[in-house]
């Protein structure tokens, strides 16, 4: 940033700059998509803005993680045709948390993580290790994270369907335990 006019101006209004610069207005959507033109989408890449001169990097890219709202989609059971943004699996979803060095993660604020495509019918064991929920919500806890910055949501296929019996309001209320105990993982 030498003799650039931005290196004039003090830290704190550089920071303003870069907080405006890098701040989204909607989560940033840690997606498995295949279209790079969709606005949400990332496949783990920094902004733009940060790889301008190392400067810009320093004083912004801590920043971006800090001041912006993740979210993730992790289909539960092979249901990601349903949403092809979704990561197929759980351990799909590891590529971000490996990609991302532990200064951005304990900059991350905010990780939203929705199990998405759980039918209403269909009472989901979440910590079955067969399906790699509990590996995955280990492998976040190992990346610093704790239930201060995780929100976990199921995402029902069919949400409109309403619940309509009580086996599907017994399905409904097993499924919540199973997020629970997901939850007890990163307490």
């Amino acid at each position: 940033m030498d003799g650039s006019p931005l290196s004039k101006l003090s830290p704190e209004l550089r920071n303003h700059i870069w907080e405006y610069a890098v701040t989204m207005q909607h989560p940033v959507k840690v997606a498995a998509c295949s279209d790079p033109d969709l606005y949400y989408c990332t496949r783990f890449e920094d902004p733009a803005i940060t790889a301008a001169c190392k400067q810009t990097r320093s004083e912004s890219l801590l920043m971006y993680y800090a001041k912006n709202k993740f979210e993730m989609d992790i289909a539960h059971e092979g249901t990601w045709l349903l949403n092809p943004d979704c990561f197929d699996q759980p351990a799909d979803a590891w590529e971000w948390l490996d990609t991302i060095n532990r200064a951005k993660h304990d900059a991350v604020s905010y990780l939203k993580i929705n199990i998405c495509g759980i039918p209403y019918w269909f009472a989901v064991d979440l910590d079955n290790e067969e399906n790699g929920w509990v590996l995955m919500m280990g492998k976040i806890k190992e990346c610093g994270y704790d239930e201060s910055r995780v929100e976990l949501a199921a995402f029902h296929a069919l949400a409109e369907l309403p619940v309509s019996d009580e086996r599907d309001r017994e399905d409904v209320k097993k499924t919540e335990a199973e997020i629970e105990k997901l939850r007890g993982i990163i307490r």
